[in-house]
């Protein structure tokens, strides 16, 4: 048997297809929780295995409540997962304070506040009454408190 050979130039093999020819370039795939997360929240799980199944995608009840059960605990867009990128911005927070809780700053702020209050200097005024207030004696004090807070309720 004799074999014949084609000589093909490598130049030929190059060729850049047409736009015509060229395979259509499509995004990503969507994938089965996409799917899933498509489809109205009424639906029932089996039901969404019937309309998946339709469009020829195969799912199981157990994964469509899967993804719906993450859904309900992390609501919104589903967080990046491994290592932070080299250029990533750091999260801001109120007051836009980079990575710090919003309890915390929260807190920083109302410590920051009384110690501005315990520091001011007493006017004449404030000095005044606590002379006066230490003459009377604490217990007294509070019962002349007590008898005003009483007194504002009623009006």
């Amino acid at each position: 048997m004799a074999q014949t050979l084609v000589k093909i130039r490598s130049s030929e093999l190059r060729k850049k297809k047409s736009n015509a020819e060229a395979a259509p370039v499509a995004g990503p795939k969507p994938t089965k929780t996409d799917l899933i997360r498509s489809f109205p929240a009424s639906l029932s799980p089996a039901e969404i295995v019937a309309e998946a199944k339709k469009r020829g995608v195969a799912l199981s009840a157990n994964l469509v409540s899967l993804v719906r059960g993450r859904d309900r605990r992390n609501p919104g867009p589903p967080r990046r997962r491994g290592r932070p990128r080299k250029n990533a911005q750091p999260a801001t927070h109120v007051n836009g304070t980079a990575g710090a809780p919003v309890r915390a700053v929260a807190a920083l702020a109302a410590s920051a506040k009384k110690k501005a209050l315990r520091d001011a200097p007493l006017t004449a005024r404030e000095r005044e009454l606590a002379s006066i207030l230490v003459e009377i004696g604490l217990d007294r004090v509070l019962a002349l408190v007590d008898q005003l807070k009483r007194a504002l309720d009623a009006v």
